[in-house]
């Protein structure tokens, strides 16, 4: 919509509908195990070859709510190309709470039915994004087309030393355990084989659901977690309450969006290298 209100003749191409683009489909449940292990009968870093634009249509509206957080991202990733009777009313109240949570549990599912949206954090889609780009400013600015595709090569460089220095570091963490604040991190996961436990939010603009913090919780204590992950757009303290009583020794901040980076050319690989240190100061 901003576009259109900006510039409505602009040619306009959706990165997520390309078919060089990697997607994958929302992760369900608080914890991720099941997901995972079903991830692991695929391809090592499992592109997805469902219809990309039918997911698109059908679920618009969960998109537009996601891009109301990372819409910014995408002028960010251009610097590329930049030079008793109380008794009856407790168990009334205890049934009320169980179906606002099956309520919350099936609105969440909801939401995040089809493409998670978050793919930018595979660099391996920002290096097909980049070809993309420089093709579509060729078309449209032929007399510079030279300097795009100069430029784009220059940047896919630059991303394959961002995928090798980022799997290295990652390569140094060993069995890390770890949850996040909300699911936003499988393309980072899947790329750099490293894996969250679960996400206290389903999504970016939903608060937990008391069930969901119980889950969590048990999460937390049966597979030994000690770091969760905030994000600097969200409240710390509902991390910190969650887990006051647990055995997280490390409350550290990933942030999706590289939202305290500089915009520039170093953005992106600040962004991708940012979330390897995050991860890494777990374990200090």
């Amino acid at each position: 919509k901003a576009i259109d209100n900006v510039a409505s003749s602009s040619k306009k191409v959706g990165m997520l509908d390309l078919a060089v683009t990697t997607t994958y489909p929302f992760r369900e449940g608080t914890t991720f195990e099941e997901h995972a292990h079903h991830d692991s009968e695929e391809s090592e870093h499992g592109h997805h070859d469902e219809p990309h634009a039918d997911d698109h249509a059908e679920h618009s509206k969960t998109n537009e709510e996601h891009e109301a957080h990372h819409g910014g991202l995408i002028d960010r990733f251009l610097s590329l190309f930049s030079s008793g009777h109380h008794d009856h009313e407790d168990d009334h109240h205890d049934e009320h709470e169980d179906e606002h949570d099956e309520e919350h549990a099936d609105h969440e599912a909801h939401l995040h039915d089809g493409v998670d949206p978050h793919a930018w954090l595979d660099p391996e889609n920002a290096k097909q994004w980049v070809t993309e780009i420089s093709r579509v400013l060729s078309e449209q600015d032929p007399e510079n087309a030279t300097t795009y595709q100069a430029n784009a090569s220059t940047a896919i460089v630059a991303l394959d030393q961002l995928i090798e220095q980022t799997q290295a570091e990652v390569s140094k963490l060993g069995d890390l355990r770890f949850v996040v604040f909300h699911d936003a991190y499988q393309y980072f996961e899947r790329r750099f084989d490293i894996a969250a436990a679960g996400s206290i939010s389903l999504g970016d603009a939903e608060d937990p659901s008391p069930a969901r913090i119980t889950e969590i919780r048990n999460t937390v204590q049966t597979l030994g977690v000690t770091c969760v992950f905030a994000e600097p757009q969200f409240n710390e303290g509902l991390v910190k309450n969650i887990f006051a009583d647990s055995a997280v020794t490390r409350i550290g901040v990933m942030d999706p969006l590289g939202a305290d980076i500089a915009t520039g050319k170093a953005h992106y690989s600040g962004l991708i290298l940012g979330m390897s240190a995050s991860l890494a100061d777990c374990i200090k």
